[in-house]
């Protein structure tokens, strides 16, 4: 039987490029996006039947509740929870206005706490459920006083390893995923690095796969993914 795996903030970059390589490889989508109006043709094209599309944003709690009902009405069943929605706001460690903070703090790491805490019923039901947390080597090292960032993924992190205790027993599998610099809207204007020399999306769409598929005889709770 077909998988089913709900992927956030899926309609551009990393979450895209995870869903396409999902569906290749025959599981069955629940696609949480913030703006229906501007997914990309590849992925309305792929077949009604086994991608379904919902208005979800991260930022707004609750939304997340139409959504598993959702996937739920169509799918019946839910066996995986990619968590990829996220912000970028520079926000310096001597910044005054902590609203940039706060809205990073709201969806880079209390709103995957509350989708995870919803699905996780279902994922216990799956017998090998999987979540894969899309974190950032920011949750491990600083390099400047931008500390915004780093903060909402510290606590994303964390988060990510109180999910992997909550369930295993019920073979549900968690797993932090650190990526550096992707090529990625969200990298484009901040990274150092020029976009060939940035790991590619469909890089870590093929980790995420691997991560899936490995059996519950295989923990791995945190995975780094650097540039060179």
């Amino acid at each position: 039987m077909a998988k089913v795996v709900m992927i956030s903030g899926a309609n551009r970059g990393l979450g895209k490029a995870i869903a396409l390589k999902l569906y290749e490889y025959g599981f069955l989508l629940s696609l949480g996006v913030r703006e229906l109006d501007r997914v990309t043709k590849d992925i309305l094209a792929l077949p009604k039947d086994k991608v379904l599309l919902v208005s979800y944003n991260s930022a707004y709690p609750n939304t997340e509740h139409e959504w598993i009902k959702k996937t739920l009405d169509v799918f019946h069943r839910i066996d995986g929870l990619i968590n990829n929605a996220g912000i970028f706001h520079s926000v310096d460690i001597e910044d005054d206005n902590e609203e940039l903070l706060d809205k990073m703090l709201d969806v880079n790491t209390k709103a995957p706490i509350r989708l995870t805490r919803l699905v996780l019923p279902y994922l216990r039901q799956s017998s090998e459920g999987r979540i894969i947390n899309i974190v950032s080597n920011g949750a491990k090292y600083i390099q400047d006083s931008k500390v915004g960032y780093s903060i909402s993924k510290f606590g994303f992190l964390a988060a990510s390893h109180a999910m992997f205790h909550a369930a295993k027993e019920d073979g549900v599998r968690v797993t932090a995923l650190c990526p550096g610099w992707v090529n990625t809207n969200m990298a484009k204007d901040s990274s150092p690095l020029s976009p060939e020399k940035m790991i590619q999306p469909e890089t870590i769409a093929e980790i995420v796969l691997m991560l899936l598929n490995l059996p519950n005889t295989v923990v791995i709770p945190e995975l780094i993914v650097d540039n060179p």
